[in-house]
């Protein structure tokens, strides 16, 4: 038996540097948009943030675990999807909330509960259904740590320049959809060549579909659950795009700890593809938006 390692590059490491810096300005900016007093209400009376951490946290791991089992997933690459399906709500939940006209208070209440929790929750569904498929788990508490403390001191930056310079405040905002084109831009081309390895490993239409599936029956769920609560439409905007958004890159640093090479590798194959495809019914919706607004 061969294995076959992939040696990490320096566009790797610059790709990564560079897009977070860019989402780090992007957060920033429209923290300067963020209203304090509404998102205190939210976690005051917090129903839209019970909702979403219903739906992240008691369905998606159950619907990623569902959807390798229909598809009659290998081992690793059904750990990669449970990883993906129990990871908290991803950064650009906040950035697509923006550009769907969602609430963006609520998004980043959600982020921030999400991220908080999953120090617990992730690990309590990678250690019950994750078990099934490896006994080496390991779960990056200090990259969520980090993550976390990066939000939060961008977040802080951007309120503080709201308060004691609402000029730039206001300069910076105008920034928040442009930036946020650019960085969807920047994914969609340097990210995709940066992980053309993946494309190779993607070698099965079961693993394709069963990853993409994990976030659009997310949006599914959130817009589902939502609804049933009768919560405003802007609301349900905002629940189902937090649900249907997972943090890829916390999955991917689970399934490179845990599982030995090369099949830890083969394993981010799942969130890898679930990162790059979630946010395919987003654009088509914001264009859709547009032309609408336009016409």
């Amino acid at each position: 038996k061969v294995n076959c390692l992939r040696k990490p590059g320096l566009l790797d490491t610059m790709f990564t540097v560079v897009l977070s810096l860019l989402i780090a300005f992007n957060t920033i900016a429209y923290a300067c948009t963020l209203e304090l007093d509404v998102v205190k209400q939210h976690l005051r009376r917090p129903i839209g943030v019970c909702i979403g951490f219903f739906c992240q946290y008691g369905c998606m791991p159950l619907v990623a675990f569902g959807l390798s089992r229909v598809f009659s997933l290998p081992d690793s690459l059904t750990f990669g999807l449970i990883c993906y399906g129990s990871s908290p709500g991803g950064g650009a939940s906040n950035m697509w909330t923006i550009l769907l006209r969602g609430d963006l208070n609520l998004s980043v209440s959600m982020t921030f509960i999400s991220l908080s929790s999953s120090l617990a929750m992730t690990s309590l569904w990678l250690f019950t259904l994750g078990s099934l498929f490896t006994k080496d788990i390991v779960i990056p508490y200090q990259n969520i740590m980090i993550t976390l403390a990066s939000l939060v001191a961008t977040i802080i930056i951007g309120v503080l320049i709201k308060r004691f310079a609402p000029r730039i405040a206001i300069k910076l905002a105008k920034l928040i959809k442009p930036m946020s084109m650019v960085i969807i831009t920047y994914i969609l081309t340097l990210g995709t060549y940066t992980n053309l390895y993946m494309f190779m490993l993607m070698d099965s239409w079961q693993v394709v579909l069963s990853a993409m599936l994990v976030s659009y029956v997310g949006y599914v769920v959130g817009l589902s659950v939502s609804l049933l609560f009768k919560q405003p439409w802007k609301v349900t905007r905002t629940i189902m795009i937090e649900t249907g958004i997972q943090n890829g890159g916390l999955a991917i640093l689970v399934c490179r700890f845990s599982l030995p090479q090369p099949d830890g590798d083969l394993a981010t194959v799942a969130p890898a593809t679930g990162l790059l495809s979630s946010s395919m019914p987003l654009l088509v919706a914001f264009i859709v938006q547009c032309i609408y607004r336009k016409c």
